[in-house]
């Protein structure tokens, strides 16, 4: 399990992730290419954006001082992809890159933990599950608040 005694207190919430736009709030069309179909609609993912010094304090929690010692930044992130899941519920399995608008009108692609997509309608229900969101952000330690992101790459 994860311990607590390396603990890295992470903030930065108010200051860097923006709160989502009332239009990533709500529930998206499922995903549509095609124009003969309906209304084209991207796929996205309702997820939780995390930013690379909370994938650090997760890593934190993993590993020694002197094993975190020998590693940099770009492999602790490395770490937290690969590890991540194996943490947290079993129907959440997903990471993906995301794409973030900022206040400065610059994009911020961050790795989220996917909890529903809408690639198809029954996949967008886990949305709906307050203990699960409620749950992982208690192991990730991560307040951020989901919203529905476009999703960068196209594997749901």
């Amino acid at each position: 399990m994860i311990s607590s005694s390396a603990d890295i207190d992470i903030d930065i919430y108010d200051e860097f992730i923006p709160t989502p736009a009332p239009w990533q709030l709500k529930p998206p069309l499922v995903m549509n290419y095609e124009v003969d179909k309906g209304p084209i609609s991207y796929l996205r993912a309702f997820a939780i954006p995390v930013h690379i010094s909370e994938m650090e304090a997760f890593v934190h929690r993993l590993f020694t001082k002197k094993r975190l010692n020998r590693m940099s930044m770009p492999t602790k992130m490395c770490y937290f992809t690969e590890m991540a899941m194996d943490y947290l519920p079993n129907n959440i399995y997903r990471l993906c890159r995301v794409c973030i608008p900022m206040p400065d009108s610059t994009l911020w692609e961050p790795w989220a933990i996917i909890f529903a997509t809408n690639f198809h309608m029954c996949d967008m229900g886990l949305a709906e599950n307050k203990d699960l969101i409620k749950e992982v952000q208690s192991i990730v330690r991560i307040k951020t608040n989901l919203a529905w992101y476009l999703m960068i790459g196209n594997d749901p």
